[in-house]
């Protein structure tokens, strides 16, 4: 499965039902990384490893993991 027909299975889920365990499996099995806003100061990282973020205001997502800063933008 390459990343846009994963992204496009993910597209439109609702809070709460972002991403299925087994659909964090998968994209951990495929390097992917996925990103989901949570409640509304928060934003989460499943995949190829698992991280919340507090994003009170939004900002700047820096981790070495990752291979570009993200921007929370609220």
């Amino acid at each position: 499965m390459n990343i846009q027909e994963f992204a496009k299975m993910l597209d439109g889920r609702q809070y709460h039902n972002e991403i299925t365990v087994a659909e964090v499996e998968k994209a951990k099995e495929l390097g992917y990384i996925v990103v989901c806003g949570y409640s509304d100061d928060g934003c989460e990282i499943y995949g190829a490893f698992r991280e919340e973020y507090d994003c009170f205001n939004g900002g700047v997502i820096e981790d070495e993991r990752l291979p570009k800063p993200i921007t929370a933008v609220w």
